[in-house]
């Protein structure tokens, strides 16, 4: 089995993990000691089922690693490369976290014991319990001497009225620290916080579960209220609400990005520096309207480090995802944007604080929830999957919105698309399937070019 690093770390079945795990303590030890700093991993397979889980790794400033290091755990992990401490090495430092899952324990025990085999005085910093933007913040507070990432969330929720939310935790460990945050303020109400029931986790909640049904995820539903849905490990969020049974409003992660690039260029006189960074799935309409505010756009291949590595060009980078992930980058400081700098975590995604960010920039402009929802409306879109013969045939261009190879697709999607209409394939990251996206003007047309490119698709690309 080949053991690939993708844009989420190593993520499988819970056994594989456990396979590999002393592996990757004797990896990210030889790391540790070879560029002699420290380095982080979070054991977690984020909105994945409860039975799945997986393992990132975080550098010294709490940054995602870069491709070199990528590599070098890969290769280490595929192969028979022998675990070594060379004299020349520091002895590794290594902080270690993990989510809500089950077997998240157990290979955290794993992996520590592959850091001490490289070498037995490796220092070990095990967080236990957290979630994924915690670890960050660790590394990141480790390397800039500042306070924990509670101490921060209490001086940022003080500044919101009326935290006037309802929270889905996703059964998931962003439960800990919102129920923490009660503790003190007791002004959040939450749902779906039991994180003892593992198998629970991400079960019919969260930001994913959210996104693809449409739907509140709990049996007491509240018409025009606010929600807020994470995933398992608390990076991401969505939010939403529902007129009535048949008028449910998602708020991604692209009204997420509207939301803050409003805010800024209300506060702004320049907005010359500040980028939206987005992926192919972001609405025209949503594009529209950040470019009425003055704001310019660039579009890059999916997955957050991607966006990351685009957002630092700017003086002022906002990026999401659509499924939420994403976060602020402040490059520069502004003293207008002094207050809300203060609300994104300074190295990552965090759906906690994303989610503070934007109750105080609704508080802060006087923005009902409809006013936010009624910045744009979507053109008529959909995203499909189709299982193809072999996904690795189908290569495109950086930012994904072209395939230089087949040609033959890429000018058939030519031919049926007129000036209103943009599709384009993509093969997925980890399964055989090609990820399709056809958007227009009208529903009418989207569903016949989606007739089109399926009926295209599956004569020349799929099983014979």
């Amino acid at each position: 089995m080949k053991y690939n690093y993708g844009t989420s770390g190593f993520r499988f079945h819970h056994s594989v993990i456990e396979a590999i795990a002393v592996k990757i303590g004797n990896v990210i030890g030889i790391l540790s000691g070879f560029y002699k700093k420290p380095y982080g991993i979070m054991i977690t397979a984020s909105h994945n089922p409860h039975e799945d889980n997986g393992v990132k790794i975080v550098n010294a400033d709490g940054e995602m690693i870069n491709v070199a290091e990528e590599n070098m755990i890969t290769d280490y992990v595929n192969n028979n490369n022998s675990c070594v401490f060379d004299m020349n090495m520091k002895i590794p430092e290594i902080f270690v976290g993990y989510d809500t899952r089950k077997s998240s324990p157990k290979i955290c025990e794993l992996i520590i014991s592959g850091i001490l085999e490289l070498h037995n005085d490796s220092i070990v910093h095990n967080l236990y319990v957290v979630t994924t933007p915690e670890l960050h913040y660790a590394m990141y507070a480790h390397s800039n001497q500042t306070g924990t990432y509670l101490d921060n969330l209490y001086g940022i929720i003080k500044h919101i009225k009326h935290p006037n939310i309802i929270c889905d935790c996703a059964n998931g460990v962003g439960t800990n620290v919102l129920t923490e945050l009660n503790s003190k303020v007791e002004r959040l109400n939450l749902i779906n916080i039991d994180i003892q029931n593992h198998i629970l986790l991400n079960e019919k909640s969260g930001s994913d579960y959210v996104v693809n049904q449409q739907c509140i995820p709990y049996e007491v539903e509240e018409n025009n209220r606010l929600y807020a849905s994470l995933d398992g490990d608390a990076d991401r969020v969505v939010f939403y609400y529902q007129e009535n049974k048949d008028n449910f409003h998602l708020l991604n992660g692209d009204k997420i990005s509207a939301l803050i690039a409003a805010y800024m260029a209300n506060v702004m006189d320049n907005v010359s520096n500040i980028a939206v960074i987005h992926t192919g799935y972001s609405n025209k309409a949503f594009l529209e309207f950040i470019h009425s505010l003055g704001i310019h756009t660039v579009c890059t291949a999916t997955g957050v480090k991607n966006l990351h590595a685009e957002a630092l060009k700017y003086d002022i980078s906002i990026y999401f995802e659509s499924n939420g992930h994403g976060t602020v980058l402040f490059n520069k400081s502004y003293p207008e944007l002094h207050d809300l700098q203060k609300f994104f975590h300074p190295t990552i995604g965090d759906g906690i604080m994303d989610m503070f960010a934007v109750l105080f920039i609704l508080q802060e402009m006087k923005l009902r929830t409809e006013d936010w929802k009624d910045f744009y409306t979507e053109y008529p879109y959909s995203l499909f999957k189709m299982e193809v013969e072999n996904k690795d045939e189908f290569i495109t261009t950086e930012d994904e919105l072209r395939l230089t190879k087949p040609e033959t697709l890429q000018i058939y999607i030519d031919s049926v698309c007129d000036d209103n209409t943009r599709a384009f394939v993509r093969p997925s990251g980890t399964e055989n399937y090609l990820r399709v996206y056809v958007e227009s003007g009208s529903v009418e047309m989207v569903e016949e070019i989606r007739e089109y490119l399926t009926m295209f698709i599956n004569k020349k690309y799929t099983y014979k």
